[in-house]
């Protein structure tokens, strides 16, 4: 989901920061144990990186659909995995063009 370096920072980010240090205890010490666990425990942890940064993802219901929003940037996807999924995508372009 992540590309360049977005992925790379969150990498580090991930092993040397408190919640990377208590999953990785759960997981064992492979990083790439993260990439096996359910989506929606990995997107706390990238919200959790991306606030940090101070890229902030927004979600919200909106009738039928699920808003998302980062900036000046946003849609609408029928489930919130879906909304979140593109935002945090959107979030790693952003990461990139600007660093």
């Amino acid at each position: 989901m992540l590309t360049g370096k977005c992925k790379e920072d969150f990498e580090l980010w991930f092993v040397t920061s408190e919640t990377g240090d208590k999953l990785l205890k759960l997981l064992g010490t492979k990083l790439k144990a993260f990439g096996y666990l359910p989506f929606e425990m990995q997107s706390g942890v990238y919200l959790a990186f991306f606030d940090i940064v101070g890229i902030y993802i927004n979600t919200q219901e909106r009738s039928a659909y699920f808003a998302w929003r980062i900036k000046d940037d946003g849609g609408l996807m029928k489930t919130r995995p879906e909304a979140l999924k593109k935002a945090i995508t959107q979030a790693g372009l952003i990461y990139n063009e600007n660093n």
